[in-house]
């Protein structure tokens, strides 16, 4: 078939131009090379037959059709509004026979269309262009494909006042003083005994109560996102000291502080239920105590309001889950499953109790399971007896290499109308192999607001609002009942009331959510003893070329390492520990992103050009970032994709840690601002080992600079149609076409006769 080629010539705005001001232009001409017809592996192993762009980029799997990106440098950082983009020209030329038949006819549009995004990358702007190359002529039907377009770029010539920086503390509080750690598992009142600041070591002596103070951040997981808000340094919370007035800390006296759990609970807005979180590198939280360096905040009263109510809160929200995280299932991705159901185990039972719970309020449970049967399978929940709930989960395709299994999430609103609630999970077996695990079990309830003594935690969603006045009414004991608002931890206060119609009751502005806990001293949680920790001061530090994060066990041989690039490469190199940064970004938890804050910290703080080069971690990683599994090699954690039953989807990598312009870092996505490597070592015999290759490379030997540093190897498996072995020749094509120097050998699986 003859080919026609046709020229359009129009004018599209995407974006009104301003009105005032001086402009840059940016003119583009550009030609879309196409190559025909090629097989594409999808990531979950399927193959289509795909049309070819050369350095097309294919970003949905529904609609296997490339697009035409580029990224194009702008002088200078400014708002996506102000900048417009003109279509000036296209060529195009319609689809063949052959082509025709490879698109989805409905998806293609009328008209070209221009997706637009301002990225930062290493402090620079750049504008990201994308065109879908495909267009149907609103005349003739006939689909086109682009074969040439011109571009014009407009945006401001003034330069905006420059963003204000992220602020960071010039010390941190660790810098100095007398520092002892404690552990958290649980939210409560935690109660710190004379017995536990002997334990810590600390010299009970001569100390001054006052002079006691507890910081620590107490939240969940850190942001991935790096410019979403986080603490930076440590937090100090208000606490109670019992016996402090008489200026001494004798037997009998003790601490109370008010600590949270590392899992947490969120609020969904629109549907007012909360949702579990829970933490992928933790099960508990630290907190830091600090004696005789200054006086320490206390927890202060906070006055019932004397405004009318809007509301009477007799009710609260709880809730509660089951997500114990047994097994990773591919070994790789963040996403731990519990209980598991097959032919020897087709029944797990789970137990909620909330006390004095409101049968009429409308609650919500939500299940989250996976299988891995060639049948479809299906989880039956019975509570309290009664079947209400069947999770269905759809088939694995024997044939995939790729899907070990099937993920399915339920979530039912109801009531439930027993304080005891008692679940009976029940596998229908599809055949003898069929296997399936339970994420979680998660419940939201409503309870009558009743202190039966000890601990209450309580907060109510119905009467948050704008405006709005909310009384507490508190049934149940009265007597020696303490309330404390621990909605902002760094800012706990004690929460006065009066009492009326024999109920404890409060009045409060409930414009946002407020958390309150209710206890009478007859029970408190006990933190874990750490013990104590040495000065440091990683915010004071100054701007190296090269940090190296080194787990403890291997800092010795980290040292020798930073030498050797300072003395070879002339390199600023700072060694720091995981610890040490995991207290000062995380509040002492092993959180992967306080690597990334640190970073982050010293790469904003950097004038252009200036900025650190490199990352280098020091310790292997491992799928189990809580050590979990036996012989872990959890030295330094790693980021894991979400995805965790798909082999082709799931990922962990170090590129995380270099994402440092502001906006990036979400599910690792961005570009890399500083080169990032790891030494994947696990014992002090490795690490010795690694260094002393790496100081021999230095030497310059004749064995150092022998031919094996002209050689390229690249080995490739058969499988997915030999997408690999594919894309090796391709990159072995061009290391021999275009640098001839090296010497390329190769590995190719299907050379081998299997055993």
């Amino acid at each position: 078939m003859k080919k026609e080629t046709h020229f359009l010539f129009f004018l599209l705005l995407l974006i009104p131009a301003l009105a005032l001001g001086q402009q840059t232009e940016i003119t583009l001409q550009r030609t879309l090379e196409w190559q025909g017809i090629k097989i594409l592996t999808l990531p979950d192993g399927s193959s289509v037959q795909v049309i070819d762009l050369k350095n097309g980029v294919f970003t949905d799997d529904q609609v296997p059709l490339p697009k035409w990106q580029e990224d194009i440098r702008l002088r200078h950082i400014c708002p996506f509004n102000d900048v417009t983009v003109e279509v000036v020209s296209i060529a195009s030329t319609p689809l063949d026979t052959d082509e025709i038949f490879l698109v989805q006819e409905d998806l293609i549009p009328d008209e070209i269309h221009v997706q637009k995004e301002i990225i930062i990358t290493s402090k620079k702007p750049y504008l990201r262009l994308s065109i879908f190359p495909f267009y149907r002529n609103p005349s003739t039907h006939v689909i086109h494909k682009v074969l040439s377009l011109g571009l014009k770029v407009s945006y401001p010539e003034e330069i905006p006042a420059p963003l204000k920086a992220l602020s960071y503390t010039p010390n941190s509080v660790l810098a100095s003083g007398e520092w002892y750690k404690i552990a958290v598992k649980e939210s409560g009142i935690h109660k710190i005994t004379y017995e536990d600041l002997v334990l810590l070591g600390v010299d009970v002596t001569n100390l001054d109560p006052h002079t006691i103070r507890i910081f620590g951040n107490g939240t969940g997981m850190l942001p991935e996102k790096n410019n979403k808000p986080r603490p930076d340094d440590l937090i100090e919370n208000p606490i109670y000291v019992f016996g402090e007035q008489d200026n001494t800390f004798d037997p009998g006296d003790y601490i109370l502080f008010y600590g949270r759990s590392p899992q947490s609970w969120i609020l969904d807005v629109e549907e007012s239920f909360f949702d579990f979180s829970k933490h992928f590198y933790t099960d508990q939280n630290f907190y830091f105590l600090n004696v005789e360096q200054a006086l320490g905040k206390r927890v202060k009263n906070k006055a019932s309001i004397t405004d009318l109510p809007t509301f009477f809160v007799n009710k609260f929200n709880d809730c509660a889950s089951h997500e114990p995280g047994y097994y990773n299932l591919i070994k790789s991705g963040r996403i731990w499953y519990g209980d598991a159901f097959n032919r020897d185990s087709l029944t797990h039972d789970i137990r909620f109790i909330f006390p004095d719970l409101d049968p009429n309020s409308l609650g919500r449970m939500r299940t989250w399971a996976a299988a891995r049967a060639f049948q479809n399978s299906h989880i039956r929940e019975y509570l309290n007896g009664e079947m209400i709930d069947s999770i269905s989960i759809s088939a694995t395709d024997p044939a995939s290499t790729t899907i070990f299994g099937q993920s399915k999430k339920n979530s039912k609103k109801r009531a439930f109308n027993a304080d005891t609630l008692d679940f009976h999970l029940n596998y229908s077996l599809p055949a003898e192999n069929a296997q399936a695990w339970l994420r979680y079990l998660e419940i939201n309830t409503v309870r009558f607001l009743k202190f039966r003594g000890g601990q209450l935690a309580f907060r109510d969603v119905k009467s948050v609002g704008q405006d709005n006045v909310a009384e507490f009414i508190i049934k149940g004991q009265r007597k020696d009942v303490t309330i404390w608002d621990v909605t902002d931890i760094g800012n706990v206060r004690n929460q006065e009331y009066f009492i009326a119609d024999s109920t404890v009751r409060f009045r409060i502005n409930s414009d946002s959510l407020h958390e309150y806990i209710a206890f009478d001293g007859t029970f408190f949680l006990q933190p874990g003893i750490i013990g104590s920790v040495p000065n440091q001061d990683l915010h004071g530090m100054s701007i190296p070329d090269m940090v190296i994060v080194v787990h403890p066990l291997f800092l010795d041989q980290a040292e020798i390492l930073a030498q050797l690039h300072r003395d070879e490469d002339q390199l600023e190199v700072s060694v720091v520990t995981t610890q040490q940064v995991f207290n000062e970004f995380a509040s002492g938890v092993p959180d992967p992103t306080a690597i990334r804050d640190l970073m982050k910290m010293l790469y904003d703080r950097a004038s252009a050009g200036n900025e650190p080069l490199y990352l280098l971690l020091f310790g292997d990683g491992s799928y189990d970032n809580k050590n979990r599994i036996p012989n872990n090699t959890n030295f330094i954690p790693t980021y894991q994709s979400e995805e965790s039953l798909k082999h082709t989807y799931t990922y962990a990598t170090d590129d995380y840690f270099g994402l440092l312009d502001d906006g990036e870092g979400e599910s690792a996505e961005g570009s890399l601002d500083i080169g990032v490597g790891r030494l994947p070592v696990t014992s002090a015999v490795e690490a010795m080992a690694l260094v002393e290759k790496i100081i021999n490379y230095y030497s310059a030997k004749d064995t150092v600079y022998s031919d094996w540093r002209n050689v390229i190897c690249f080995a490739a498996d058969d499988g997915n149609n030999n997408l690999h072995f594919n894309q090796a020749e391709v990159i072995a094509g061009i290391v021999q076409t275009k640098f001839p120097g090296f010497n390329v050998n190769k590995i190719y699986f299907d050379a081998y006769s299997l055993q």
